[in-house]
Order: structure tokens, then C-alpha cells, then sequence
């Protein structure tokens, strides 16, 4: 069982390799790797984006599928040292992998190279979605745990992560960006140009004096006997 398994995860990373490289995945109406291995090989997300990261970094350095193809690591540790492995420092970096447990070996990892402990990356999910992976500050989660309370209330709403981070962005682009400054101040301009233009078509005309017109309604004398 322990050989299919190995045989099979080494096979996986040389079809996602293949997969990404030819990016044939777009023949299936996919418009992503990530997309393609949730969709069509059935693996959850998780899974999918461990696997995909793994092979592209295997691709820079290829020990790293021999390690797990003779079963010296395994995927969750080969994916911890993706973020810091490179071909100069591949020999440390394996041993260390071969010899700690999964949890000291991203505390290792994390010692060097905090922010890289969670490699960043934006992949679509779907024509309109898009998966969000980020390492960030406990001040970060903090503030962010704030504007989730303070947008809750203001909604009447459970507030998630997406919807909290959404209103702080548009907060500061409402304040900070001149697009939409300039924006704003041309759809004043253009509404008061409306108003003015209703005001001009519904006015009364005032009617023209005439000389005629005030001989005509002017009181005549009356001429007695």
C-alpha cells in the first residue's frame, strides 16, 4: 500500500507538471491548474493547492520529487519548504525535512524566513473566484477582527473575512483615490447642470410690455353733461 501511495503522489506531480507546463488544462475548459485538479482529478482544495505548489517548486529542484518518490519526506513537509528551498541550499533543507517532524520543521522554516512561511499566492477557483493564500501579522488578524465587529454592526450581518476586507478597501479608496475624487466631482457638476436645465424648462414666461396693450386696459374718461 505505502509503494502504490508513493508510486501515485510521484505520478501526480509529473502529470501536474505536464499539466502546467503545455497548460492543457485549458482544453477542459479550466481556466487554471488549480481549477483542473479540483474539478477533473477530484482533490479538494487543500490537497490541489499543496500538490500544485509542490510540483512547480519540484521543477526548480527536482531532489525534491526524488525525496518523495524514495519516501524521504513527505508532500506536507516538501510544501513547508517550498517557500525557502532553492537548488543552493537543497542539501540542508532536505536533511532537515528528512529528520524533524513536520511541526519543527516549519518552526525552522519560519525562524529564516517568517513571511515566506506562508507563500502568498492568488489562484482561480472558478470563472469569478479566486483563492487567497497570505501570512500576516497577529496586528494584521487584530484590525481585521475589529472591522469585522464594527461591519456586523453596522449591517445588522455576521461579517466574514472577505466582506470586512472588502469595506476597508473601498473605505480607503473612497478617501484616497483621485479616479474616484474625480469621479464624484463630475457627477456633482453633472447633476447640478440637470437641475438647472429642469429649472430654465419649467419657468413661467414673463409677458412682453406693449404700448397697445396699456392703451387698451387703461381706465377712460368719462365726459359729463
Amino acid at each position: 500500500v505505502a509503494g502504490r501511495y508513493r508510486k501515485s503522489v510521484y505520478e501526480l506531480l509529473e502529470i501536474l507538471q505536464t499539466l502546467d507546463a503545455r497548460k492543457t488544462f485549458r482544453e477542459y475548459e479550466c481556466t487554471s491548474l488549480f481549477q483542473y485538479a479540483v474539478k477533473h482529478l477530484g482533490l479538494s482544495e487543500d490537497v490541489a493547492f499543496n500538490f500544485i505548489t509542490v510540483a512547480r517548486k519540484a521543477v526548480e529542484v527536482p531532489a525534491i520529487k526524488e525525496q518523495l518518490q524514495n519516501n524521504s519526506i513527505t508532500i506536507s513537509k516538501a510544501r513547508k519548504l517550498c517557500p525557502i528551498i532553492t537548488p543552493g541550499n537543497q542539501k540542508h533543507w532536505l536533511e532537515k525535512a528528512k529528520e524533524l517532524p513536520t511541526k519543527e520543521l516549519e518552526h525552522e522554516v519560519a525562524k529564516v524566513n517568517p513571511k515566506g512561511a506562508v507563500a502568498g499566492s492568488a489562484t482561480y477557483v472558478s470563472l469569478d473566484r479566486l483563492r487567497l493564500v497570505l501570512g500576516v501579522s497577529k496586528e494584521f488578524m487584530k484590525l481585521l477582527g475589529r472591522v469585522q465587529d464594527l461591519q456586523a454592526q453596522s449591517t445588522q450581518k455576521t461579517s466574514d473575512r472577505e466582506a470586512a476586507l472588502l469595506a476597508a478597501l473601498e473605505h480607503f479608496l473612497e478617501r484616497r483615490d483621485p479616479v474616484r475624487r474625480a469621479e464624484r466631482i463630475a457627477a456633482v457638476k453633472t447633476a447640478r447642470a440637470a437641475r438647472t436645465s429642469a429649472a430654465t424648462a419649467t419657468a413661467k414666461p414673463v409677458p412682453a410690455y406693449s404700448s397697445d396693450s396699456a392703451t387698451t386696459n387703461a381706465v377712460r374718461p368719462v365726459l359729463l353733461d
